[in-house]
């Protein structure tokens, strides 16, 4: 094989690229991920086994954090995280809670309860972000921390597209079930409008 001067300074260089590009080669791949999950959702809704799904959903998560990492503005990503931990806290872990309470055992069912609002508070910072994302009149912020009434019409008025969806949608989902699962916590029913 004969080696040309080009090839010889490709190959030389494309390690260097590659260093120089890698955080933008691995956002490009996360988010071509995000793009698979996103369209595989079907599939990760209607698994047909309960507990292969159920043990394979933490493995999920953490996975998915990593690729929110790389890519902290993907919003399929974020919401899609959201959704994740949302389906496991209340398909897999509020179960276990009840079941540890129903036993009597307390300490189990108060590390569940406490391990359930955690998740639920995880998604509502991921889908509040995207959210925020697409609060181009920058009052959001503001608006949640007012009145109910007030927050409705904003929320009304501002987002008016598909896309704003499924943020609100999670959001609302996973801030609302923190709410019902903080256990008597004054301080999580503050902080909503």
């Amino acid at each position: 094989m004969k080696l040309t001067t080009r090839t010889l300074a490709l190959v030389l260089t494309a390690p260097i690229l590659g260093m120089a590009t890698g955080c933008d080669l691995q956002r490009v791949a996360a988010n071509q991920t995000a793009e698979i999950a996103d369209g595989g959702t079907l599939g990760f809704n209607g698994f047909w086994d309960y507990d292969i799904f159920g043990k394979a959903v933490p493995s999920a998560i953490v996975q998915s954090e990593a690729l929110v990492r790389i890519s902290p503005d993907n919003e399929k990503l974020r919401t899609g995280l959201a959704r994740t931990y949302v389906v496991y806290a209340y398909g897999w872990l509020s179960a276990e809670w009840e079941l540890a309470d129903q036993r009597g055992d307390f300490e189990a069912a108060d590390e569940l309860e406490a391990r359930v609002r955690r998740l639920y508070e995880r998604a509502t910072r991921l889908s509040l972000r995207v959210v925020h994302k697409h609060d181009d009149n920058h009052q959001l912020a503001d608006k949640l921390k007012g009145k109910a009434d007030d927050l409705r019409e904003y929320l009304k008025r501002t987002y008016l597209d598909r896309d704003d969806v499924p943020g609100l949608y999670w959001a609302g989902l996973a801030w609302g079930s923190a709410m019902a699962n903080a256990g008597g916590d004054l301080n999580v029913l503050a902080d909503a409008p």
